[in-house]
């Protein structure tokens, strides 16, 4: 084998070097344009499920918000009403709620003298 067919086969060997490097790089490339495209994708979803819970989340507190608003009024409302059904049997029974009221007033006085005796 003389000098010039090892040269030729050196450059042969360059060539397919090369060309090996080139598909490389290509496929490498196209790795990273499909990773980036699926990152971006990956992105995309994500912040689309955020939006869908957050906007969930926010229906939901709606809701509570407005059952525990309704709820309170109707609690307030009773109170207003058991409040005046109570000034109505007072200002029609007013010596039967003064005993009623002295009597539990005796009541949890005494109850409360016997507890705090005991500590």
């Amino acid at each position: 084998m003389d000098l010039n067919e090892q040269g030729e086969g050196n450059d042969s060997i360059s060539e397919s070097a090369r060309q090996s490097y080139a598909h490389a790089s290509d496929a490498a490339r196209q790795v990273g344009e499909k990773v980036a495209e699926g990152a971006k994708c990956a992105t995309e979803s994500a912040r689309q499920s955020y939006a869908h819970a957050r906007d969930a989340a926010r229906q939901v507190a709606d809701q509570v918000k407005d059952s525990m608003g309704d709820c309170c009024q109707k609690t307030r409302d009773r109170a207003v009403d058991l409040g005046k059904q109570a000034e109505e049997i007072v200002s029609e029974h007013p010596m039967t709620s003064l005993l009623i009221g002295t009597a539990a007033g005796i009541l949890v006085g005494a109850v409360l003298g016997m507890i705090l005796r005991r500590r």
